[in-house]
């Protein structure tokens, strides 16, 4: 009769955790990579926006409240120069001027302690 040892399961066992792991932490990371098109959609709806803005006004908006809210359905104003989402939360401000505008997005994707941000900016000098 042929069968397989406790040895040999145990080794099997080993191998499959091993692989476990590995596909587990690649998972996560395309997971956290999904996430952040919320986040680059968010940015380039902002950017379109300022865009629109600054051709009629001749500047950038100052705030979300200037440009008629968060240009995205489903995105919760915070204040007027912050807006809020399922996983980012998104502030526009002005520190060059009124011809320059930067926008950040900053939520928190994975379990490690830093938060996950993306930026957008225009006329820095």
């Amino acid at each position: 009769m042929t069968g397989f040892t406790l040895i040999d399961v145990m080794i099997a066992l080993a191998v499959l955790a091993i692989l476990a792991g590995l596909a587990s932490q690649e998972f996560d990371r395309m997971l956290a990579r999904t996430r952040r098109t919320e986040a680059v959609v968010g940015l380039h709806a902002v950017w379109t926006a300022q865009a629109a803005y600054r051709a009629n006004e001749g500047h950038y908006a100052k705030t979300f409240d200037d440009l008629g809210g968060m240009p995205l359905q489903g995105i919760v104003r915070v204040s007027p120069a912050t807006a809020k989402s399922n996983r980012y939360t998104f502030h526009i401000s002005q520190p060059w001027g009124p011809q320059s505008f930067y926008c950040v997005a900053a939520g928190q994707l994975d379990p490690d302690p830093w938060p996950d941000m993306l930026t957008i900016e225009e006329g820095r000098r």
